[in-house]
């Protein structure tokens, strides 16, 4: 090459790298919390630190005895037993080890201040990640690991990993030739994994390789996690049993699933089948860690080392062109303190931590408003008012330990909370919606300006003709005598009306409905929803120039990215909340028939009649808040980052300002409304449109159906398992 050319092409590149150093230093940092599989541990880790670290100890001894009291594990021997040989024990313990040393190093981290803009979790650490993204509660996460534990143990197998790193052309070859011989487990990329086979086949297998000239490395592991072959074993069904009794709440934040390979968006709750999908799917490290570096995580804090990871980070960032800091939070090589204050420092200097404040993660409740309840027993879910009644008059202020949140239940302190945002954020519903729903009060006030002329009465009118044509529409297909109010009326109906109010045709709803899964509201659809409508605004060229999403567009109120994120918001809002209202209309009219002959005979009593539905049956029954600073509700003191449920259910019923709050009458009087629709800058913008919404489907049921009767005892009616939705799952009605 001519050396001119070369030199310019060199100050060329010079310049450009330059650019990207400056950019990378200018930029916001990312934090990524990394929790990794089980491959990194030796004897004594973690014992040091439960010595000097009060916060680490506390965690430890949480974590033993809840172990000690339900699996009857002793797990203080690992951390209080010098020559304890870790590495010499079975399986079994070194998941618990490492589930609890990972669960300790989060709360450390957190009690530090540092608290994670998303999390990652491969393998085994999807259960710290799970708990760090606030998936699931401490206890659960103590039960997880004891489960995988137990299953780890059905899962021996006599056998071994290869190690192998060839081309996708190879890969693809030797899968195609060995299949069903050979399981990959963990894909550490698309050309590096590791596959597991059984000790009889490993003879041919290394021929297969020689011959095909793929260099390999060969482990000893007697484990088949990650594959398949339990899915033909007689213990299949207890392994799915294991995990039926975890209870997962919404995301915090981001998760980046090894299961999926893909990110799990705050606000998603986790399937119920995750776990067992951990255990048996291939393990997705290499896709879920090049997706965050991707999305400009930047800084990857290591909850415990491990080298097989720092190199697929350093991989993928090589390939996406990112500059990213792998910090270790614990060492092989020197003291478990030195480490912990060299990473601190570091942190410091990327701005992650304000070494001048003082941070708590864990704090002592005092007895009178501690609650042991599990939220989600089938006698609270059917039926939590005579529960919220005796809680409220107990202490309306209550931290409530198997959920690790506190709940708000008295009217005035739910409603001051709901009014203001300084001290209680709407940060769990970033997950969701970061433009409107968890957006900050500067930004929330300018995306509401936004909004607000589409959701004006004059303009929610407009709808009218449409809801009504649509529930006729409904209706008048129905060929059979029994109806299931919630599957074939109130959800199929608040689709239609929320996918015109957007502008959707026909084969963009199919294709979301595609997606949705046979229960809507259990919300496991957030990725599939923003997928969906990302691929629908591409085509906005093609679009009537006269939809909510054109005119969004042209006037330059929210770019794709934020309307992508505020349709998705529309869609779940105007899907659930608004179905959940008219089954449980629907449901308060069958259980009163007189009431709906009063209603046919005047239909302007329908708005006091639906107020009153939202205030005795509100379809939210809470509304989730972290507490920016330390604040105290009646005399309850709550700490700075805490998890907070303020719950509507309970406030609507509050005898303070409603008198007989647990009778249905839809002509009571009083100065308080009810805050279904919460109160104050988050105040539900959506609410007339789902008034209109209900009003017309329930006067189209009442007008064609007037002699509808419930199908089932009312013993019989189930309610959708969840501490945030009142929602029915069925609901049949004879119609003659």
């Amino acid at each position: 090459m001519n050396l001119k050319i070369r030199a310019f092409l060199t100050n060329l590149l010079d310049k450009k790298s330059s650019k990207l150093e400056s950019k990378f230093n200018s930029q916001k940092n990312n934090l990524l919390y990394v929790c990794h599989g089980s491959n990194t541990k030796w004897n004594g880790i973690g014992q040091e630190l439960y010595r000097e670290s009060e916060v680490f100890n506390n965690t430890i001894q949480k974590y033993h005895k809840i172990s000690k009291e339900k699996f009857n594990f002793n797990l203080l021997e690992i951390y209080t037993n010098k020559d304890y040989k870790i590495l010499q024990k079975s399986s079994s313990t070194r998941v618990m080890a490492l589930a609890s040393l990972q669960m300790g190093m989060i709360d450390l981290w957190k009690s530090k201040g540092v608290y994670p803009d998303a999390v990652l979790g491969v393998s085994l650490g999807e259960v710290a990640a799970c708990y760090g993204a606030g998936g699931i509660s401490f206890q659960d996460a103590v039960s997880v690991g004891y489960y995988i534990s137990k299953t780890y143990s059905y899962m021996k197998e006599p056998g071994v990993l290869i190690y192998l790193d060839i081309t996708k052309t190879q890969r693809k070859n030797l899968l195609n030739k060995l299949k069903g011989i050979i399981y990959v487990t963990s894909e550490l990329s698309l050309t590096r994994f590791f596959i597991f086979l059984r000790n009889e086949n490993l003879e041919k297998v290394s021929l297969f390789l020689s011959n095909e000239k793929l260099k390999h490395r060969v482990i000893e592991y007697n484990s088949s996690m990650h594959t398949s072959i339990i899915e033909n074993s007689p213990k299949k069904e207890e392994v799915q049993k294991f995990f039926q009794t975890i209870v997962h709440k919404p995301l915090e934040v981001d998760l980046y699933s090894s299961v999926y390979g893909k990110v799990v968006f705050a606000g998603t709750t986790l399937k119920p089948d995750y776990w067992y999908e951990a255990m048996t799917k291939t393990c997705l490290s290499g896709q879920s860690i090049s997706n965050a570096i991707q999305d400009n995580y930047n800084v990857l804090l290591n909850i415990v080392g491990n080298s097989v990871l720092k190199n697929t980070i350093n991989t993928s960032a090589k390939m996406h062109r990112k500059k990213v800091v792998f910090i270790p939070t614990i060492s092989l090589k020197e003291s478990e303190i030195k480490t912990l204050n060299t990473t601190y420092n570091s942190l410091v200097n990327l701005n992650l931590i304000d070494p001048t404040k003082s941070y708590s993660v864990k704090h002592n409740v005092d007895s009178f408003s501690k609650n042991s309840t599990d939220l989600m027993q089938l006698e609270i879910i059917k039926n939590p008012y005579p529960f919220l009644k005796e809680t409220r008059n107990y202490n309306p202020v209550q931290y409530f330990e198997k959920h690790e949140f506190w709940q708000v239940l008295n009217y005035d302190d739910v409603d001051f909370a709901l009014k203001n945002p300084e001290i209680f954020s709407s940060l769990p519903a970033k997950g969701m919606d970061s433009v409107l729903l968890g957006a900050e009060p500067i930004d929330h006030y300018r995306s509401r300006k936004v909004l607000a002329p589409y959701f004006s009465p004059n303009a929610i009118k407009k709808f009218s003709q449409v809801i009504r044509e649509e529930a006729e529409k409904i209706l008048n297909n129905i060929s059979i005598k029994e109806l299931d109010i919630v599957k074939d009326y109130a959800i199929p109906l608040s689709e239609k009306v929320i996918a015109n109010f957007i502008g959707l045709k026909q084969k963009e709803v199919a294709e979301i409905q595609s997606h949705l899964g046979e229960n809507r509201y259990e919300l496991t659809y957030f990725s599939e929803l923003e997928g969906c409508f990302s691929k629908y605004l591409d085509t906005i060229h093609s679009l009537d120039k006269n939809t909510f999403c054109t005119k969004i567009l042209q006037s330059e109120g929210f770019n794709k990215s934020e309307l992508t994120s505020i349709l998705k918001l529309l869609w779940i809002a105007g899907t659930t909340t608004t179905s959940m209202l008219i089954s449980s209309s629907v449901l308060i009219l069958l259980e009163n028939p007189e009431l709906v002959n009063e209603l046919k005979d005047d239909f302007s009593k329908m708005k006091p009649f639906i107020e009153e539905v939202l205030r005795y049956e509100s379809p939210e029954k809470t509304s989730w808040r972290t507490t920016i600073k330390d604040v105290e509700l009646s005399g309850v003191f709550i700490p700075k980052n805490s998890q907070v449920h303020l719950c509507l259910a309970s406030a609507n019923r509050d005898p303070k300002y409603f008198d007989n709050p647990d009778d249905f009458n839809f002509n009571r009087t009083g100065k308080k409304k009810h805050l279904a629709f919460a109160a104050g800058p988050h105040y539900c913008i959506g609410a007339e449109l789902a008034r209109l919404e209900v009003r017309i489907a329930l006067e189209v049921l009442i007008e064609k159906f007037p002699a509808m009767k419930l199908a089932r005892p009312k013993e019989n009616i189930s309610y959708f398992k969840s501490t945030h939705f009142r929602a029915l799952e069925s609901l049949p009605v004879n119609l003659e």
